[in-house]
């Protein structure tokens, strides 16, 4: 069957593009109504406008560069380049305001949403456990559900009587604990430069890099 492709609007095929991706995003930004702002705080995201700038906000800022720079700068590059990716997966769920949107199993070869609204954040405090930089897990049952997704494989688990789906609402609490916790890390763990896979910051930029995936899987 043929796609059925939209055509462009007028007011998109007027404007001049220069050959920066970035000036292309503040072109469409600018043209774009203000009708809000991503919520810092993850408690409030349910209930914020998302902003049709949001694809700008997403991409900046760009991923830090580790080799180079002043240790002290870097780590609050990083710090907001954590917060700044947690808050626009956090606004991809935000329009979902009904549990039953999350624990409907929407694809039968994916598990419900409200797998994904938590593995992102379960995913950075697996790996911070393993690297031993957490003394303890925060929620061990949601850092078990949470942990292992589907990739249609012979050993995925789509049995739905295996699960106990908790209310997105624990789960957008659990978020905010993780966000403190990641936040608590970036501010005290020893960062120099170049920044490897022996650094103990490794697992926090592999979590944001992780959360950034799907962040674009789930968006198209």
């Amino acid at each position: 069957m043929r796609s059925r492709l939209r055509r462009p609007s007028e007011e998109f095929r007027e404007m001049k593009f220069s050959n920066s991706p970035d000036s292309a995003l503040e072109s469409i930004a600018k043209r774009a109504p203000q009708q809000g702002k991503i919520a810092r705080n993850p408690t409030d995201a349910m209930d914020t406008l998302i902003s049709p700038t949001a694809t700008l906000e997403l991409k900046k800022p760009l991923p830090p560069i580790l080799n180079a720079g002043d240790p002290e700068t870097k780590r609050e590059e990083i710090r907001r380049y954590f917060h700044d990716t947690y808050d626009a997966y956090e606004a991809l769920f935000a329009p979902l305001t009904d549990n039953e949107a999350y624990i409907t199993r929407a694809d039968p070869l994916r598990h419900p949403l409200i797998f994904y609204f938590g593995h992102t954040a379960t995913f950075l405090v697996n790996k911070l456990i393993l690297a031993r930089l957490l003394p303890h897990r925060i929620n061990p049952v949601f850092e078990n559900i949470f942990a292992i997704g589907v990739d249609e494989m012979s050993w995925d688990d789509l049995n739905d009587a295996h699960y106990d789906w908790p209310h997105f609402s624990e789960v957008a609490e659990y978020r905010t604990q993780v966000r403190h916790v990641i936040d608590g890390l970036i501010t005290r763990l020893p960062l120099q430069l170049p920044l490897d896979w022996d650094s103990p910051f490794w697992p926090i930029v592999m979590g944001i890099e992780h959360e950034r995936i799907h962040l674009e899987t789930s968006s198209v």
